[in-house]
């Protein structure tokens, strides 16, 4: 008892004390005279972390004594007609550093890949070996292709296997690139080097006066960063939602890059071939330069210029006038406010101080350029001829996956298409999601009409930025928060910075290339977040030549797996004759051939063998459910149910048509 009380007042004395002591801190930090010290103190602490964060220069070490490499060009071999190039994608080696060397990838070569040169009109086949040990694909990023040669991830290329994609170059001259593009292994396939330029000319871009001999004017930079460990080898590190981003850059594949050149006007055609880091490049000693194109061709004028901005994904043309010579650092500099510098850094995105080339001009036969007043004429789309707007929310909570039931976009690519309670595939909660939704490679995500001119309104609810890429189009930025574009976002583009918080607004025309089957992707260009998910599909469909027929009034669609199915002979049946006596239109479609004989319809029945319906109404494209569809007298589809099991009960499907009937009438 007694050796408890002695244990209570030990702990009641040891209390005693500590609350004296916290009284006392509490009096200390509480005083005025504390904070007229502290708060200078700490506003001086603050700056000088700030310094050491984001204006030392990360790689000031670096020794830029690397002549700067060069990549091959590659114009091709024309063979009846056409173009042909022959692109080999292998693992090799490459001594980034004295005496290491470095487990690599590239094409044609132990790292990148050559720069691809074509011309508007050329038909072109490319033809890719895949010499690596796992599934590849390459992507022609910014082109307009095909679905089918797009080179994504449904046009996978087995090791050992050959893949040739074959199209017409039909858009104007810009600076393009291609690489890898399977799913979950865009970023891993990148970082070790598959990637190269693709450039196109054209009329005008032959017409203008601006540096274009390559190597010795005109020079392509693709500028990485990169990790390295101590044996030399790559680091590639990423979580689960986490970007990879290394501490080294190079240049073309040099580290501590060095370009000795011509004192003249010189232009460079930049990538940021990174995975996820944000550059904002100008000169060390803040010279003027201009940009003349952005991702998607040139712009209408030249834009004077100290910074530019690129996130991974997008290219810029920039002209520098070297001919008062000195050696000056192509650099990236940090962020240039204090807050969003700071959120930057937690965000991952963009943050630090980087050195990217030496360059050193040397006194040469002077070459005189002057800079064309005028380069091109980009014809702004008018707003008012969009058939609708299409929201993309970036972030926030993982929904349900499946496709939505009454109306809804989502549609199963294969499979279990649309059955009933939702279908699909459920995400596992993992990766940031685009509306909701994780990628899904069974799942088509929107429908897109041949033809039609869209707002995409990209909303970025993450807390970082996000550089958002269309497959197929080059599109043109209408407002970032309400405010127009201004200087050089006034051009073509295919991908688009959206910082946090920010809502972009694009507007493009899909005027080309239907395919019910195969889709395009979009998707943020941090490669990593692509990898975890945050990816969608799109399909571009042609209008079904009988939809016209049915404008005028409300009309139910049947799409059936065949009359040869005893639940859809009855469904048909059970419809076909309801419907007529009330005088409702009906049009039954199959993928199979039917003998309409056997059944006397009063309805139409088309046979979908091409599967352009069954993409045009959202259905599964290997597996077709039954499907059945109200549309207005607009043709816009105002109900559907889709299942295993067809839609029986007509007479609550009547009722809907007589609501929608009274309903338009008013």
């Amino acid at each position: 008892m007694r050796a408890r009380s002695e244990k209570s007042l030990g702990k009641s004395k040891g209390e005693d004390i500590f609350l004296n002591l916290l009284r006392r801190f509490g009096q200390f930090f509480c005083s005025p005279e504390t904070w007229k010290v502290a708060l200078p103190l700490l506003g001086l602490c603050g700056l000088v972390l700030y310094w050491l964060l984001f204006h030392w220069t990360s790689n000031a070490d670096t020794a830029f004594v690397n002549p700067l490499t060069v990549p091959p060009e590659l114009r091709g071999e024309t063979i009846a007609g056409r173009k042909q190039f022959r692109l080999v994608v292998a693992p090799g080696k490459r001594a980034f550093r004295l005496g290491q060397s470095t487990r690599t990838a590239g094409v044609n070569g132990d790292y990148l890949g050559p720069t691809i040169r074509v011309d508007r009109g050329d038909l072109v086949d490319f033809t890719v070996i895949n010499g690596l040990n796992e599934v590849t694909t390459m992507h022609w990023h910014g082109l307009h292709v095909p679905a089918r040669m797009d080179g994504t991830p449904h046009q996978k290329i087995l090791p050992g296997k050959t893949w040739t994609a074959s199209f017409e170059i039909d858009q104007e001259a810009g600076p393009m690139w291609y690489h890898p593009h399977p799913h979950g292994a865009t970023g891993a396939q990148a970082y070790q080097g598959i990637a190269g330029m693709l450039w196109i000319d054209d009329e005008t871009s032959r017409s203008l006066d601006l540096p274009d001999e390559y190597g010795v004017d005109d020079f392509p930079l693709v500028i990485q960063d990169r990790e390295f460990d101590r044996e030399g080898q790559f680091r590639y590190r990423r979580g689960q939602q986490a970007p990879a981003f290394g501490d080294e850059i190079l240049v073309n594949g040099t580290l501590g890059a060095m370009l000795e050149l011509e004192s003249r006007l010189i232009r460079f055609r930049l990538l940021n071939g990174s995975n996820a880091r944000v550059y904002h490049i100008g000169f060390e000693d803040d010279r003027m330069f201009h940009q003349i194109a952005t991702d998607g061709g040139f712009l209408n004028r030249a834009v004077a210029t100290t910074r530019i901005i690129l996130a991974p994904g997008e290219r810029a043309e920039i002209v520098v006038d070297f001919s008062s010579g000195g050696e000056v650092m192509l650099k990236s500099f940090a962020e240039a406010g204090m807050l969003e510098t700071v959120e930057s850094f937690f965000e991952g995105a963009g943050n630090g101080d980087f050195n990217l080339m030496l360059i050193r001009p040397q006194a040469t036969e002077q070459v005189s350029h002057s800079l064309p007043e005028k380069l091109n004429t980009i014809n702004r789309i008018d707003p008012s001829l969009a058939t609708r707007t299409r929201l993309m929310r970036l972030g926030g909570p993982i929904s349900d996956q499946g496709p939505a039931r009454n109306g809804g976009q989502g549609t199963e690519l294969g499979g279990a298409a649309g059955a009933r309670g939702g279908g699909g595939r459920r995400g596992a909660g993992r990766g940031i999601p685009i509306n909701g939704k994780v990628m899904d490679m069974h799942r088509i995500d929107e429908r897109v009409r041949l033809g039609d001119i869209e707002i995409w309104e990209i909303e970025n609810r993450s807390g970082q930025m996000h550089p958002f890429h269309i497959h197929l189009v080059q599109f043109q930025i209408l407002d970032r928060d309400g405010r127009p574009p201004v200087g050089a976002e006034r051009g073509w583009k295919d991908t688009v910075r959206v910082a946090s918080g920010e809502t972009v607004r694009i507007i493009a025309h899909f005027e080309r290339y239907s395919d019910p089957l195969v889709p395009y992707m979009y998707h943020c260009h941090i490669m990593e977040h692509e990898d975890g998910g945050m990816m969608g599909q799109f399909l571009v469909l042609e209008e079904p030549a009988e939809l016209a027929s049915l404008r005028g009034a409300p009309s139910v669609v049947l799409y059936i797996t065949g009359l040869a199915c005893s639940h859809c002979y009855a469904q048909v049946e059970l419809f076909d004759q309801a419907l007529a006596e009330r005088k409702i239109e009906l049009l039954v479609i199959t993928p199979q051939a039917e003998d309409a004989s056997r059944l006397k319809l009063q309805g139409r029945l088309i046979s979908d063998s091409e599967h352009q319906w069954a993409a045009w109404l959202g259905l599964g494209h290997l597996e077709h459910s039954h499907g059945t569809f109200l549309l207005d007298k607009n043709v816009t589809e105002r109900w559907r149910d889709t299942g295993f099991e067809p839609f029986m009960d007509v007479e609550a499907l009547v009722d809907r048509l007589t609501a929608l009937s009274t309903s338009s009438q008013q």
